[in-house]
């Protein structure tokens, strides 16, 4: 169920040191700090990464 009170937050993506490539353990890392602070994730939303 959906909770109001809920803090949602977009996740960024991680990219290697060159840029070319995603860092899929940095990901993981971010992924499991956002579980552990039980916050809703926002995927496919907008961060400004392409900017």
């Amino acid at each position: 169920m959906l909770n109001s009170q809920m803090l949602w937050t977009a996740c960024v993506t991680p990219f290697n040191e060159r840029g070319n490539a995603i860092d899929f353990k940095s990901l993981e890392n971010v992924l499991k700090l956002q579980d552990e602070a039980e916050n809703g994730i926002l995927l496919c939303g907008s961060t400004g990464e392409g900017l």
